[in-house]
């Protein structure tokens, strides 16, 4: 799962990422695709983990067992995250996000 979420005014966008890592956004109210125009912290989180809960056959998660996320938690928080992004009108606004903790 990936979120925009802008530094200034505008709504959050999400995404949850196909199995090679592309996404394709949408504002929390569903009126717009992509993100709003501005600068963003990107916040990422193991979808997988919450698949149980989301209605989704949770790829053979066991909650019990404890499984560890595939993404640094310090990426799941708009307080820790070290990525952010900059969208720009009139833009195809494509980003690589490398999900390494620095």
């Amino acid at each position: 799962m990936i979120e925009f979420w802008p530094t200034s005014d505008g709504p959050r966008s999400f995404a949850e990422t196909d199995s090679e890592g592309r996404f394709k956004l949408t504002t929390d109210d569903g009126k717009q695709v992509g993100a709003s125009v501005g600068t963003h912290k990107v916040t990422l989180k193991d979808a997988s983990l919450f698949a149980k809960f989301m209605g989704r056959s949770g790829e053979g998660v066991n909650m019990a067992e404890g499984k560890k996320p595939r993404i640094s938690g310090k990426l799941s928080s708009t307080e820790t995250t070290t990525l952010t992004v900059k969208v720009e009108p009139s833009k195809k606004n494509d980003f690589e996000l490398d999900a390494k903790v620095k």
